[in-house]
Order: C-alpha cells, then sequence, then structure tokens
C-alpha cells in the first residue's frame, strides 16, 4: 500500500510545485488521493500495535490489565476518541499531568489545555527526530484539536446528534489531517535535504 499508492502520490504531490503556487483544488486532490491508503496503514499499525503486540507483551508478562484501547471509532465527539482510542497513555496523562495540574488549582479546562501541549510536543518529537526536521505540523495539528473538541461538543449538543461528532472525527483526522501531514512533512523534509 505503501509503496503502490502513497508513496507515488507525495512525490506527484511535491515534483509539480502546486505547493509552491498554492494550487488549492491540486493540493485537495493530493490530500484526498492520499487518505484512503493512508487510513489502511494507520489502521493496519493500530492493530499490530494495539491488539496484537500489546496483547502479546501482556501474555508474556502476566500483565493483567488488556485495556489497551475502547471503541474510538463510535466516539461522539472528538474528546471522546482522545480517551479511547490510547489507554496507556490517556491514563498516563490523567495521573502525571492532568490530575496534578488540577491539584495544583489549575482550571480543568486550562489542564485539559496542558494535556494536549505536552502529548504535541511529544508527537511533534516523535516525528521531527527522527527525520531531523522540526516544523511544528504535528504540534498545531494536535493543538488544533482542542477547537475541534469543544466544537464537536458544541454541535452534539445544539443538535442533539451524536453521529455528527462521529463524522467530524472520520473528516478532520482520517480525510484531511494524517494525508495533509504527511505531505506537509514530506515537502519540509524535501527543501531542508534536496531528496
Amino acid at each position: 500500500i505503501v509503496e503502490q499508492y502513497m508513496i507515488p502520490t507525495v512525490a506527484n504531490a511535491l515534483k509539480d510545485g502546486a505547493f509552491d503556487r498554492l494550487d488549492v483544488f491540486f493540493m485537495l486532490e493530493r490530500v484526498l488521493k492520499l487518505a484512503l491508503p493512508n487510513l489502511y496503514v494507520w489502521l493496519c499499525i493500530f492493530y499490530a500495535l494495539f491488539h496484537l503486540w500489546l496483547n502479546i507483551l501482556a501474555e508474556v508478562t502476566r500483565f493483567g490489565d488488556r485495556d489497551f484501547y475502547k471503541d474510538w471509532w463510535n466516539a461522539s465527539d472528538l474528546e471522546e476518541y482522545w480517551r479511547t482510542w490510547n489507554m496507556p497513555v490517556h491514563r498516563w496523562m490523567l495521573r502525571h499531568i492532568y490530575h496534578p495540574a488540577v491539584r495544583q488549582g489549575l482550571p480543568k479546562a486550562a489542564a485539559m489545555i496542558l494535556v494536549f501541549f505536552v502529548s504535541a510536543v511529544g508527537h511533534e518529537l516523535l516525528i521531527g527526530v527522527p527525520c531531523h526536521i522540526l516544523t511544528c505540523w504535528a504540534f498545531w495539528g494536535i493543538m488544533g484539536q482542542v477547537p475541534l473538541i469543544l466544537l464537536t461538543k458544541w454541535l452534539r449538543k445544539r443538535l442533539r446528534n451524536e453521529q455528527l461528532g462521529n463524522i467530524l472525527f472520520w473528516v478532520s483526522f482520517c480525510i484531511f489531517g494524517q494525508p495533509a501531514s504527511i505531505i506537509l512533512y514530506m515537502r519540509a523534509y524535501q527543501k531542508t535535504y534536496g531528496v
């Protein structure tokens, strides 16, 4: 999937110079063309890591708590998605960042922003350090989740429709967010190293 669909799509997006010309329709077409193979790869990696690998590790180490993820694909808003898709990291963030911040008198909303800030820095480092580029695309992508969380919660209450938040998650995260991030990071890598 990566070799047949993703690499050619990214290469075509970068070689035509559409990003330098800011050709919006071409960029949108490339992002949408990358969305489906990216989703396949992301789901395969999720399955391999969270369902297979962590359960194998839990079995070998006799770790009793096998709650590595919940049904994030049915999340009715983005806040529910972030609470359910990666339970080990969610619990760590609660235990070491969110609850200590609230105990120190920080309002819950500010503590949530702090958690997303730490997560954003971590995501940026996970992508930027191996690629030797720090562009802050992952940082701003994660920090951009905070207003989207507020929007999906507001829409859910206002329209009394739980599916709308789920649709917004799939559209913002899987259809536009990740494919756009791949292209932006590859463009930054190409500009930095001339590859």
